[in-house]
């Protein structure tokens, strides 16, 4: 073979080889990510999941998602292999995911301290203007959001219905003073990495049948954790090992 040839072939593979690697980055973009791993009240523990096509959240038995193109909300019960189909513009949260009780407006600190590696953005409610006496009430919330991952308008109602409406952001911090001036941590993010993930990601499993109710599914859960209660001499009992 001439060396001319030679030199063809070598050109001719070194551009496949570019064309094919260009594709492959392009598909990881399209498929990237952004996984978030938080715990509300100190011990739930919650991954979140956002990307371009859609956005997930994971809590124990439940899960809530909404992908495009048409951005239906989901929930799940995965124990149960229940889900129900909600609307996105009236959507109001749901009993397992803490929601700012209070309005909250942006916050006038010019810097803060990136979370996770996300830039953050800063709320807070002014004081309640009466007190009810309860030594539970929320007197004062402080919230802190990203928009680092890709939160577009969609994304937001979604996040506005289970939060507040006020935030701008996916919170990564929440924290409240009760009426006793005891400030305490409601949310926090521990960390936040990106990964790339099936198709299928946002999609609802196989075997899952439809609730008649958002109050079906988040019922089971209590009657479940009565059962259990009910039965607690067989927890501590070693099963098939």
């Amino acid at each position: 073979m001439s060396s001319k040839k030679i030199i063809k072939s070598v050109i001719v593979s070194l551009f496949s080889a570019l064309v094919l690697l260009s594709f492959s980055d392009s598909a990881s973009a399209a498929d990237k990510v952004w996984i978030l791993k938080q715990i509300e009240d100190g011990f739930k523990k919650r991954t979140v999941c956002v990307s371009n096509d859609g956005i997930k959240f994971i809590q124990g038995q439940y899960v809530l998602l909404c992908q495009a193109p048409d951005w239906k909300i989901f929930v799940l019960n995965k124990k149960r292999k229940l889900f129900i189909e909600m609307p996105r513009e009236n959507f109001k949260g749901t009993s397992w995911m803490w929601k700012v009780p209070l309005s909250v407006s942006k916050s006038a600190s010019e810097s803060e301290e990136p979370i996770a590696g996300l830039k953050v953005e800063s709320f807070e409610s002014a004081k309640s203007a009466s007190s009810s006496g309860d030594t539970d009430s929320v007197r004062k919330v402080f919230v802190k959001t990203t928009r680092e991952v890709p939160i577009d308008s969609k994304k937001l109602t979604l996040i506005q219905g289970l939060f507040g409406d006020d935030l701008n952001g996916l919170p990564l911090e929440i924290s409240v003073v009760d009426t006793k001036e005891t400030k305490r941590d409601v949310l926090t993010t521990d960390w936040c990495l990106t990964k790339v993930v099936p198709d299928h990601f946002y999609s609802i499993p196989k075997g899952f049948s439809r609730a008649k109710s958002l109050k079906e599914i988040e019922n089971l859960y209590d009657a479940e954790k009565f059962r259990v209660m009910k039965y607690r001499p067989f927890q501590k009992k070693t099963i098939n090992k």
